[in-house]
């Protein structure tokens, strides 16, 4: 994702998950977001307009309420759903976010938020039409795990300054933290 993100020569990014959970044409919603001055959309499958049409087994949904709480551990805001698999950014954002960016797994997610947060950009959710695949190759009991290792670490990091970046760095709109 990292890597993807930083080569980008658009204006604009976006990604989805792997299992598709989202029709391609979802993105438009979150383009539009961009456009509209958004630096960051994001999808989320908690929104009150948010349509499921193949719901998730009983332990990923009940796991990712779980996830929720766990995240807001890490950050200031109350954001509904940090997982799901649908985002879009300004270009530069991203390469802002994904240059200081440390994490390569499933909370990847949570640190794009946090980093959101802390260089005070500015991310709107939206709402998804969602189908729950089972191609997803989301473990429960092993990312889980994961996550909470992962959450500590960018709390962790965020409090020793590990994410700082340089004025300069900030694209035009952004606001330096």
């Amino acid at each position: 994702m990292r890597a993807g993100v930083l080569a980008a020569t658009g204006r604009v990014v976006a990604f989805t998950d792997a299992d598709l959970s989202y029709a391609p044409e979802q993105i438009l919603q979150l383009l539009e977001g961009v456009e509209e001055g958004w630096d960051v959309v994001v999808g989320s499958r908690q929104h009150v307009d948010t349509q499921t049409v193949v719901k998730a087994g009983r332990l990923r949904e009940v796991g990712g309420r779980i996830i929720n709480v766990l995240t807001g551990l890490v950050l200031l805001g109350r954001y509904r759903d940090t997982q799901c698999g649908l985002k879009a950014m300004r270009a530069d954002v991203g390469r802002l976010i994904f240059s200081h960016a440390k994490i390569d797994g499933f909370a990847f997610d949570v640190e794009v938020f946090a980093l959101v947060e802390r260089y005070r950009l500015t991310m709107h959710e939206v709402p998804v039409e969602v189908e729950n695949s089972e191609r997803s190759t989301v473990n429960v009991a092993r990312d889980a795990f994961r996550l909470v290792r992962d959450l500590f670490r960018i709390r962790r990091w965020g409090r020793l300054g590990q994410y700082e970046a340089d004025p300069n760095e900030f694209p035009p709109t952004a606001t330096a933290a």
